[in-house]
């Protein structure tokens, strides 16, 4: 990671269905800041973003970490808003430590907040799914999959198939993908995992607190036709330690080009962080 960019790390990111009017958008993905008071680290970070030209704004959720840290973390989303000004949206899904409470706080904030819904981005040829994270069971998830199918495959009323589009989806939970990919997304970004945390010396994770095998942990990895994007976030849970595994705020810049890697029904790591 260039040393210059601190938290941001550019990453380029080719899909094969951008739009030509979408060839070079860049979006940032901010993940897992589990605020409990205000630290300098955010401070930083949104100094680091204010200073870079943004398309889209992703949020995967984990703002907060227990009861009582609503307020800290507001107040650091209000201010991560405020100071920044993406030329598109800003688009948000919750994780699983936000409570209703941090729900309702941040509806007044300029971010499109998604609860398993699909929307179109106007003026743009871009559609976002958010999947909600909860405790919900593979069955749940396959049923909210079934209801965003019809909107998510780009068909009108009529059922005809609009022109492609850009589909982008937010999910907390990385295993989720799997359910994207059959709805024909182009990309996932989530997070939840902190890249593990706390690695061994040569970036092994131990743990990632997913259904996904540790080698999964964090980075751009293909399934199928689709890339997920596992960000490791920028908070602490349990420890307030990270080691071998830096905060960090990945800056994709989306292009027109042929997927890396091959098609599998398994996940291929093409890029680990």
């Amino acid at each position: 990671m260039p040393l210059a960019y601190g938290f941001i790390e550019p990453t380029d990111l080719a899909l094969p269905h951008v739009p030509p009017a979408l060839d070079g958008i860049r979006i940032a993905h901010v993940s897992d800041l589990h605020v409990k008071h205000h630290r300098r680290i955010y401070k930083r970070l949104i100094n680091q973003l204010a200073n870079v030209r943004l398309n889209m704004l992703v949020l995967t959720g984990d703002y907060m970490t227990s009861p009582g840290d609503e307020k800290a973390a507001v107040d650091v989303l209000a201010r991560l808003t405020d100071r920044l000004h993406p030329a598109v949206s800003c688009f948000g899904v919750f994780g699983n430590h936000d409570s209703n409470d941090l729900r309702e706080a941040v509806n007044d904030l300029p971010v499109v907040w998604l609860q398993d819904e699909v929307v179109a981005v106007e003026g743009l040829p871009i559609d976002v799914l958010g999947m909600n994270a909860s405790n919900r069971t593979s069955v749940d998830v396959v049923a909210v999959a079934q209801s965003l199918a019809g909107r998510f495959c780009g068909r009108t009323e009529s059922g005809v198939a609009n022109e492609r589009r850009l589909r982008i989806a937010l999910s907390h939970f990385p295993q989720f993908a799997t359910i994207a990919a059959d709805l024909g997304t182009d990309v996932v970004f989530s997070g939840h995992t902190h890249g593990g945390q706390i690695r061994l010396p040569g970036g092994r994770a131990l743990v990632n607190s997913c259904d996904l095998p540790n080698r999964l942990t964090s980075g751009v990895l293909r399934h199928q036709n689709m890339m997920l994007a596992i960000s490791r976030g920028v908070g602490t849970r349990i420890l307030p330690l990270r080691l071998f595994c830096p905060p960090h705020v990945p800056l994709y810049t989306i292009h027109r080009a042929a997927l890396v890697g091959r098609y599998t029904d398994d996940i291929e790591v093409l890029l680990p962080w």
